[in-house]
């Protein structure tokens, strides 16, 4: 169902189930007091900024060998205390920014981890779990390719190999939550809905280019 279901008040074509579980979870451990909700959000972030220093640390390891590298320690720490994240992380709402970004950066280090089985099954599997959570985390996709052409793994056939192994995989991540959405919500953008302007695949496509963007 979509985002809303819940209350036959709302109709919304959002689709973003991971929150209702984030929500459940801390409900059935704590209750619904208010501080235990934003410890949540808290924690969430500060688990993010925890992999944003390890992915930053592994990209800079070429150049600094195993000492840590000063661009990681600052790198973290200006994404741990930017005031973009205010919002996400003082609303409750946020989660959904929030889970789907830690997803994300862990997702971007198992794709850039030595092990074929975390590029393979554990980075399509944090990638499922981040669409499910907000729809932006699609751009993980491009995000990778940017990643590994920069890297020069494209111009090295066994490389290569990996690298369209690892992209098949990702596709299967990505049509699998695409076919989710679409038995949730009755098609790829929702229905329609009595207080919803339909939205034609052109027009769609269309926006969500200039969304991602």
């Amino acid at each position: 169902h979509h985002m809303a279901a819940f209350s036959p008040a709302f109709d919304t074509s959002y689709y973003r189930p991971l929150m209702h579980v984030i929500f459940a979870g801390v409900y059935g451990l704590v209750g619904s007091s208010s501080w235990s909700y934003h410890l949540s959000l808290v924690l969430l972030h500060a688990a993010t900024c925890v992999a944003v220093f390890v992915l930053l640390a592994r990209l800079t390891r070429r150049v600094d060998g195993d000492r840590v590298s000063t661009g990681a320690c600052v790198g973290a720490l200006v994404f741990a205390v930017h005031p973009v994240h205010v919002e996400a992380v003082a609303w409750v709402s946020g989660v959904v920014d929030l889970s789907y970004s830690l997803l994300v950066v862990l997702a971007l280090l198992a794709l850039t981890s030595a092990s074929p089985w975390r590029r393979l099954y554990l980075a399509p599997s944090l990638f499922l779990a981040a669409l499910l959570g907000k729809e932006p985390a699609v751009m993980l996709i491009p995000v990778f390719a940017v990643f590994v052409a920069a890297r020069g793994d494209l111009s090295r056939s066994r490389e290569r190999r990996h690298v369209l192994n690892t992209g098949v995989a990702l596709g299967l991540a990505l049509a699998a939550y695409l076919a989710l959405r679409i038995m949730a919500l009755g098609g790829l953008m929702g229905t329609g809905g009595s207080r919803r302007v339909p939205v034609g695949v052109g027009e769609g496509f269309l926006t969500s280019l200039a969304l991602f963007g």
